[in-house]
């Protein structure tokens, strides 16, 4: 037996800390008090039992009246559910025990459990079904299924509260002598017993969820605790309100409530008050937590019941907030672009953090973004592919620790590669009186950078300087040439693919007769021009040089091609064309040294030979090209140096951007007479080895040669052309087009000759190009269409 326990007492007030309570439903069932009430095992039930002789069973979630169950006994002093929840089991003041079934209530079992005349005060169930009684006539009884398996020592006082403990092996008693038992179910002995000073408070005895704490009220108006197994006294509660007349543990094991008047709940870790809930307009007597949910009903002396969530803090609802950072649009808006698939980035941001996110059906991982106030931030992205040409829909989803979802919609429209590029003036096809016209265009992927070409000569090369940034507009102003203008739009992507566009303009001039100064315009505009220097000799002087059957015909086939639109457009004042006798030593140096002297650093400047060339016997590194003129025997003074070219490129010719086409080193282009002094066709060929070098002494020249060292350039009647010159006319008007877009870039154009020529030779000739330093993408022709 444990002696007087000394309490500490702590007014309620003094410990007030948070918690989260919060209204759920009311209902009032009758006009005047419960006086029991209890949980089915579930908490799907609540039974509650008044003065007279009927027990209501309530939805706890719709407080309607599920079951009415009437008694032929006195009023009801406790009640209590089988751990199945299919029986209601009811204490009465005749001593009796009443069992309804539930949900069949017509299923009925009485028992005689105490004397009658005084009543059976308090009732309990364990989880293993056994049932304890207490009466006014001192005893507790042990049941089984509605049979009685035992008694325990009769008590001095009336026994006015049970509990089981959650394990079921032993029970607490409070009597009206003021004393605590402890009982061992199964010896049906008193295994502890002591005193509180004060009469225990009918059916406020209860053992917490987790079986680690026994509190009763008392008629002091105090709620005492102790500390299981030793029963060690913690504290009590002392209530400002009135005698406690019910009690109930959170399933939870957090929180106490006490009903006085007012509720009060106790936080059950700092055994300190949490809150106060009141009602100005009546007084609560009777509280129940719900052994499976945070829900405690309260029922008021007017016979209303309430409920109440009560929860350790406010709950969240309230989704994450995800924004996304990429692609970032407007609301409502659709993000356009021509991409399979696109880069995703996100962050979602909430006060109980992210627990996970996903964009499409995968989840990513999160990377914490830091925080901004209560919020938590996270981060997540992914790379989606774009399966539709036309709409797609990306759902992006975040879930906080509390299980609420947000979820965003990207709208994405991908275009098609005839969409990516989109031109908003001019038209493709017209004519103007303007001498300008403006292109405005927006790119719908991400670029590298952009390039404009007029009459296959570049006019401009810009990057992309705001990258990542999609469908922005960009404008450019266009000078035009009098009559016929090709204009050409050639876009970069970032992953190396090229979109092109080309427009057919025509200016029209109100006085065509009249041609403008070529240097007036090129004081008033760095617009660029094209220049060309083409040499064909067929013909030579001198009749120990073989003439050539097609070289004549190649070269001025060239430059007819030039000057069409397609090849251009290049204006005869600014072409010089040297065939056979007219392509003397004099006139070659004159159109290399000093007509290219007038190109600026933007023009186009094309230099086209074809014919002979050689290395001196005695000298096989000093090589030359061999004019109409040339006297074999004299070639350092009769023919045009090949260091003479890299004189002319590096001193002469202003421009950057100059193409040199050879077509030089043919068979039998040396006599016997001059074989005989040792010039094989191995040390002719070294002309074009020194060609392909010539591209290293200036950035941005272009050679292309028509055989490699070793090998001769074959002319074949049936083309009337030297091999390497009709497959490179024949590209540059349109067979070497090779993606379609209307524009021969000069890597397109030597991919096709090289593959060409090579296989019409069978192997035995491999033109040759430079590996300098050279715009691959630079526009050498144009295809109409």
């Amino acid at each position: 037996m444990i002696g007087n326990l000394l309490f500490l007492v702590f007014p309620f007030s003094i410990f007030a800390q948070e918690i989260y309570v919060e209204p759920v439903g009311k209902a009032v069932l009758q006009q005047y008090p419960f006086y029991a009430v209890s949980f089915s095992p579930k908490g799907n039930f609540i039974a509650l039992s008044g003065t007279g002789k009927t027990i209501k069973v309530v939805d706890p979630f719709t407080l309607s009246e599920r079951y009415s169950l009437a008694t032929k006994s006195g009023g009801i002093f406790g009640l209590a559910f089988a751990p199945s929840g299919t029986s209601l089991i009811a204490s009465t003041a005749n001593g009796k025990i009443m069992i309804w079934g539930i949900p069949d209530t017509s299923q009925v079992e009485e028992i005689e459990a105490h004397v009658a005349a005084l009543g059976v005060r308090a009732i309990d169930v364990s989880m293993s079904g056994k049932m304890i009684s207490g009466g006014s006539d001192h005893e507790t009884k042990l049941w089984q299924g509605g049979n009685a398996i035992g008694s325990f020592p009769k008590s001095d006082g009336e026994v006015l509260a049970l509990a089981f403990t959650p394990d079921g092996k032993y029970a607490a008693s409070g009597t009206s002598d003021g004393y605590i038992q402890i009982l061992d179910i199964a010896t049906l002995t008193v295994s502890k017993k002591f005193s509180t000073s004060s009469l225990v408070q009918m059916n406020t005895l209860r053992f917490s969820p987790d079986g680690k704490f026994l509190a009763a009220a008392f008629a002091d108006s105090t709620v005492r605790m102790w500390g299981i197994p030793n029963y060690t006294p913690l504290q009590y509660l002392k209530s400002r309100s009135g005698i406690v007349s019910s009690l109930s543990y959170s399933a939870d094991n957090l929180w106490l409530a006490t009903a006085s008047n007012v509720i009060q709940c106790w936080n059950l870790k700092t055994r300190t008050l949490a809150t106060t809930i009141s009602d100005s307009a009546d007084s609560f007597n009777l509280v129940a937590f719900s052994p499976v949910s945070p829900v405690l009903v309260a029922t008021t002396v007017h016979g209303a019941v309430k409920t109440y969530r009560v929860l350790s803090e406010k709950p969240d609802t309230i989704p994450p907030q995800v924004v996304v950072e990429h692609p970032r649009t407007k609301e409502n808006e659709v993000f356009k672009i021509y991409a399979p698939q696109i880069d995703v980035a996100c962050i979602a941001s909430d006060e109980n953090d992210v627990k996970e996110a996903t964009i499409g059906n995968d989840k990513f991982i999160l990377i914490d973004a830091g925080a901004t106030g209560k919020l938590k931030s996270k981060r997540f992205s992914a790379t989606v592919k774009l399966p539709t040409i036309g709409m797609n829909n990306i759902i992006v989803t975040a879930t906080d620790k509390r299980g609420n979802t947000a979820v965003s919609h990207i709208q994405i429209q991908r275009f098609s590669k005839d969409a990516a590029l989109e031109i908003l003036s001019p038209k493709e096809v017209f004519e103007t009186d303007q001498v300008s016209t403006d292109l405005d265009f927006r790119v719908w992927f991400d670029y590298v950078r952009y390039i404009v070409t007029l009459n296959t000569v570049e006019i401009i090369n810009k990057e992309n300087s705001v990258r990542g940034i999609i469908g922005a507009e960009s404008k450019e102003k266009i000078f035009l040439s009098a009559g016929f203008n090709q204009l050409v739009l050639t876009v970069s992507a970032k992953n190396g693919e090229k979109i092109t566009k080309s427009f057919d303009i025509t200016r029209r001039t109100l006085n065509a007769s009249v041609a403008p100064n070529p240097d007036v315009v090129r004081r008033t505009s760095n617009q660029p021009e094209q220049w060309a220097v083409v040499v064909g000799i067929s013909e030579y002087q001198n009749p120990q040089i073989k003439n050539l059957k097609f070289a004549d015909r190649d070269a001025k086939e060239f430059a007819d091609f030039l000057k069409t639109p397609a090849g251009g457009g290049f204006e005869s004042a600014h072409m010089q064309i040297l065939l056979n006798k007219d392509a003397t030593l004099r006139n070659i140096k004159e159109a290399l040294y000093n007509f290219l002297r007038q190109t600026i650093e933007n023009d186009l400047v094309i230099i086209y030979f074809a014919g002979h060339g050689a290395s001196e016997p005695a000298n096989t590194n000093n090589n030359y090209l061999l004019a109409y003129d040339t006297d074999p025997n004299s070639l350092e003074t009769t023919a045009f140096p090949m260091w003479d070219v890299s004189t002319a490129l590096t001193r002469y010719i202003p421009s950057k951007r100059v193409v040199v086409f050879s077509d030089a080193c043919h068979s039998g282009g040396i006599s016997s007479d001059l074989a005989t002094r040792g010039m094989s066709l191995s040390e002719t060929n070294l002309i074009n080895q020194y060609l392909s070098d010539l591209s290293k002494a200036k950035e941005g020249t272009i050679v292309f040669t028509a055989s490699q060292a070793g090998e001769v350039s074959q002319e074949l009647e049936k083309y009337g052309h030297g091999v390497f010159t009709y497959f490179l006319l024949e590209g540059m008007k349109g067979a070497a087009d090779i993606n379609n877009d209307y524009t021969v870039t000069i890597g397109e154009l030597m991919d096709y000759v090289e593959e060409k020529v090579k296989r019409e030779t069978n192997g035995n000739q491999h033109p040759t190009r430079n590996q300098g330093n050279y715009d691959k993408d630079m526009t050498i022709s144009l295809v109409a269409h």
